[in-house]
């Protein structure tokens, strides 16, 4: 929980993350981004399987590099891609 604050306090002073380095190879790679609103079921009580239903809705972002297939087809010089 303090490493949210902190977040939250570095946001409000407008502080800015500093950005990851990337490899040439993952620059090279496409990005794909994705949003949407998901409809999610609340209880009253935590873990319990009793009490009326509230469902809400939850935003969901992905961020994801396009990388095994797209990947080895435009650069075969690769060879096998790490973790698949």
């Amino acid at each position: 929980m303090a490493h949210l604050q902190e977040d939250l306090a570095a946001v409000a002073r407008s502080d800015e993350p500093l950005p990851e380095p990337l490899t040439a190879a993952q620059a090279a790679v496409p990005l794909a981004l994705g949003a949407d609103g998901v409809m999610v079921p609340f209880r009253p009580e935590a873990g319990m399987p009793w009490g009326k239903i509230r469902w809400r809705e939850v935003k969901v972002g992905v961020l994801a590099w396009i990388f095994h297939k797209l990947a080895l087809y435009r650069y075969p010089e690769w060879g096998q891609c790490p973790g698949g």
